[in-house]
């Protein structure tokens, strides 16, 4: 027996009851476009406004010589949850529906892999009797310059308001900081050109710290000019103990240590009147005081953070001067003329030499003298025996 069922011949078995065996359809999916691209138009919270925001996806369906009705249909975007989705029949074998891209918001390229679920009318409401296709398609999505710009001048200028309100919770820390910050690139700068270090690559002196701040303890602090000031100030001193701030009994310009003709010396210049030790012995305020090789000395006071170190000379600075009077004098072996290198003449030493003594004996020999009559009647008059000049005869 047969029986017709939408125009197909079907076989019934037996007189009161029949099976129909229907093959499962074949389905194959497929985008207008495999590369999808979309610029972005506007930007808002969520993200950006593209200008495409559909898709069309095609789909044929093989029905192994069985057409029928599609009942339902969804969307599984990279494996996600499902999405009902309205589809579009073109002929009884291939059908349409718009994918929608609103869910891609973002900058950027995004491969994507689209499987489709398709149930048709014989087997609606039957979980196992789905049918599936899928394809890959790729999301280009592009934001133009103008758009990013504009929300980078946004992020500036909240950046800018979150750092206002910042410096006025925090204005005396970040001022301090700031002020800080540039008093110590003015402190390199000035140091660099006050220690001379450039010019000059061996040190004059030293200072062999005792005690003070514990990352100094034990180190030598090497000094590369012949003036130098101590204290806690960066703006002021050249060397600095402690810092601007610190509860200590070291000022902020403390003292300086300098080199002249005479030597090294140290002056007393704390305007808190912070004593300046020698030895323990304090020293007088903005008078200089001679400064030895090996002599200890004291910033401050005990228990008060004070700075002690011990001063060494390294090397004797070269005063360049051309005064006459302050030219060293040539020695019997000429060692004035050899450090300018020059080797003088034997005999001109000879002469030289021969020519002082004889101008020595000149100044100190007296010259000839015969006393008076009045020294003579002063001597018979009962004073003192003797002349003033009786040692010179």
């Amino acid at each position: 027996m047969l029986m017709n069922y939408k125009g197909q011949p079907v076989s019934v078995i037996g007189n009161s009851a029949y099976t129909i065996q229907l093959d499962s359809p074949q389905i194959t999916l497929t985008s207008q476009d495999n590369s999808i691209l979309r610029v972005a138009k506007k930007k808002t919270e969520e993200g950006y406004i593209f200008d495409k925001d559909t898709q069309i996806l095609d789909f044929s369906v093989d029905w192994q010589g069985y057409p029928r009705d599609i009942s339902s249909a969804r969307l599984l975007i990279n494996d996600g949850s499902p999405v009902d989705v309205k589809v579009e029949k073109i002929d009884p074998n291939n059908f349409r529906l718009n994918w929608d891209l609103s869910g891609f918001d973002q900058r950027g390229t995004f491969p994507v892999k689209i499987i489709l679920q398709v149930t048709d009318e014989l087997n609606e409401g039957i979980a196992d009797r789905v049918f599936s296709g899928e394809t890959s398609v790729q999301i280009i999505n592009r934001v133009p310059v103008s758009l990013m710009t504009t929300w980078l001048l946004y992020g500036i200028y909240i950046l800018f308001g979150l750092l206002v309100i910042a410096f006025l919770i925090w204005r005396k820390k970040i001022t301090a900081s700031i002020v800080k910050g540039g008093k110590s690139v003015g402190d390199v700068i000035r140091k660099t050109i006050v220690g001379n270090r450039n010019s000059r690559k061996t040190p004059v002196a030293s200072l062999e710290i005792l005690d003070g701040p514990q990352n100094l303890i034990g180190k030598e602090l090497n000094l590369f000019s012949e003036s130098v000031n101590l204290g806690r100030d960066p703006s002021r001193s050249d060397l600095t103990f402690y810092g601007p701030e610190s509860s200590t009994s070291v000022s902020g310009l403390h003292c300086k240590i300098q080199h002249n003709e005479s030597g090294w010396q140290i002056s007393a210049l704390s305007s808190s009147k912070s004593e300046t030790f020698i030895e323990e012995e304090p020293i007088p305020f903005l008078t200089p005081v001679v400064l030895g090789d090996g002599q200890k000395v004291r910033l401050g006071y005990l228990a008060q953070q004070p700075v002690e170190f011990i001063f060494h000379v390294k090397a004797s600075p070269t005063v360049t001067t051309t005064d006459p009077r302050k030219t060293k004098t040539m020695g019997s072996e000429g060692t004035g003329l050899k450090k300018q290198g020059i080797v003088p003449d034997e005999s001109l030493l000879q002469a030289l030499q021969k020519n002082t003594e004889q101008k020595t004996e000149e100044m100190i020999t007296p010259p000839a003298f015969t006393p008076s009559k009045d020294v003579a009647r002063s001597d018979q008059a009962g004073k003192k025996e003797g002349s003033l000049f009786d040692e010179f005869r």
